[in-house]
């Protein structure tokens, strides 16, 4: 196996381990309303620096990376583009046990690495779920 397919096979580890890796539960939310339990690994920055200023910026920058084989088996479709269609969301639930539900921005597909990043955002109709 060369280094990239051993790449790939240990996303299973890194990416989709929720015990003993740096998985984590969430749920890809179609816009027809299917939803698509998945493991993957998520973040949220509540802080960021503007390159061109350094001050420091309030807002929240949430992406998540999940494993393209995994999409693949569990049936969730690609190449959906448009833009003007109830978008599709993620819920995660943080740390504490709060879960909020983002709407996806955009997505990254790294077909080398075998994964995609889809970056996340709030908007007027997505709130946070609980306490």
């Amino acid at each position: 196996m060369n280094l990239r397919a051993q790449a790939e096979a240990d996303l299973s580890f890194t990416v989709e381990d929720s015990v003993n890796g740096g998985g984590w539960n969430m749920v890809l939310n179609s816009p027809a309303g299917v939803a698509y339990p998945i493991v993957g690994i998520s973040d949220n920055i509540g802080r960021a620096i503007d390159p061109q200023t350094g001050q420091i910026v309030t807002g929240s920058l949430v992406n998540v990376t999940l494993r393209l084989a995994s999409l693949t088996t569990s049936g969730v479709p690609f190449g959906v583009t448009n833009l003007t269609a109830v978008p599709w969301t993620v819920t995660i639930s943080n740390l504490r046990g709060t879960s909020t539900k983002w709407k996806v921005l955009r997505s990254a597909t790294d077909e080398t690495l075998g994964v995609i990043v889809l970056t996340l955002g709030t908007h007027k109709q997505v709130v946070p779920i609980g306490n």
